[in-house]
């Protein structure tokens, strides 16, 4: 009844939550939406992160259930030796399982929230860059659009042949389609972003806040991210709890087998010992080795990463020269032009360029802080 309850809550709030996003965008009016808000409002709408306080909650009651169970079995008569042997190893790896349970549970909630808030960042991010995109399509656009209206004009003073005109025209069409399609990407983009925080689909009437800044990359410490890794990745957090479950069980099926097969040297069950013994130290250098190559996929996999940052970096800086580059062209065409040496279209074309680069370098800026996060995903100084 309670689970019933908490669900109809959640749903409650949901509808509450999309009815006022929707009312806030059916007045045509632009939302503004910070980064944080969108974050917090995914995880509000999100029925698997909110419902992961049921699983978290059985979860719970299945290790009281254990730890209750665990105290009756102490109490109760061994049936023969080898049942006295094992049972205070199968009661504590039973608990151990119990317990790691619910640090399962609890972790997958966090990781939950950690995919969350980067698939939104990742939304924002796309949503600029197409943006950049867009920006450039227009420009492309507006430059065709004189070069044709240009074409024409010599056309009807016979200075160019029909071939040219329509060459003209061919591009002036393209770059029209080039301007379409980046504005289409761009609503996709949005419809991505509407999905993840719960508005209609095809309400564009947002303004995102987003702050991008280049990244200096050499901060990064892979030593300590490696480490944050092993706590916080989910596939190698469940591998180092498996590790460590099967290493009490084999420190404490050891401890037992030297207590009577070494030193007691008790022949009752003694193959039954010798088979738990070498069963225990099977599993515990299965996990051992499971967890072990994971951590070098890890070790290859963060340093593939961070070379992958130093190259983008390497990208910002060259494209910031050629810049510098790009506006001293622009200057020295609007010089020229000045002095009737180049046609406006042709100064118009060098300003373009360079408004091209910035756009190409925010963008590149962009996808840097997107490898970033994701690279940094798992690090705890992000989360302080």
């Amino acid at each position: 009844m309670k689970k019933k309850h908490a669900a109809i809550s959640i749903a409650l709030c949901i509808v509450i939550l999309c009815s006022s996003l929707t009312a806030s965008a059916d007045d045509n009016r632009q939302v503004v939406l910070t980064l944080e808000d969108a974050q917090k409002r995914a995880l509000e709408v999100s029925l698997e992160y909110n419902w992961q306080n049921d699983n978290i909650n059985d979860a719970i009651d299945e290790y009281n259930d254990t730890e209750e169970s665990a105290d009756e079995q102490r109490s109760e008569i061994s049936k023969g030796f080898y049942d006295y042997f094992m049972k205070p190893i199968n009661i504590d790896d039973s608990v151990q399982s119990a317990t790691d349970n619910v640090k399962t549970e609890k972790f997958k909630k966090e990781d939950m929230k950690r995919k969350s808030d980067y698939n939104v960042l990742e939304a924002f991010i796309n949503i600029k860059k197409a943006q950049y995109a867009l920006e450039d399509a227009k420009l492309q656009s507006g430059i065709k659009s004189k070069e044709h209206e240009a074409a024409k004009l010599k056309y009807n003073l016979e200075l160019i042949k029909k071939d040219e005109l329509r060459q003209a025209e061919t591009a002036y069409d393209s770059a029209v389609d080039a301007a379409e399609s980046a504005h289409r990407s761009l609503q996709e983009e949005f419809q991505t972003l509407n999905r993840y925080i719960g508005r209609e689909l095809t309400d564009y009437n947002l303004q995102i806040v987003l702050d991008l800044e280049n990244i200096d990359i050499t901060i990064i410490d892979l030593d300590k991210l490696r480490e944050d890794y092993i706590a916080n990745r989910e596939d190698l957090f469940s591998l180092e709890l498996k590790a460590d479950k099967a290493r009490k069980k084999y420190d404490a099926t050891k401890e037992r087998y030297d207590e009577f097969a070494v030193r007691l040297k008790v022949e009752n069950s003694r193959e039954q010992m010798e088979e738990a013994f070498d069963d225990a130290t099977r599993e515990y250098d299965t996990a051992r080795e499971a967890f072990e190559d994971a951590t070098i996929e890890l070790d290859m996999s963060l340093n593939t990463s961070y070379e992958n940052l130093k190259t983008a970096s390497d990208s910002i800086a060259k494209l910031q020269e050629e810049i510098q580059l790009a506006e001293s062209d622009a200057k020295l065409a609007g010089i020229r032009y000045d002095m009737e040496q180049i046609s406006r279209i042709e100064m118009e074309k060098a300003l373009m360029e360079v408004e091209t680069l910035k756009n190409k370098l925010k963008s590149e800026i962009a996808d840097l802080n997107l490898k970033y996060e994701g690279l940094m995903m798992y690090s705890e100084e992000l989360e302080e």
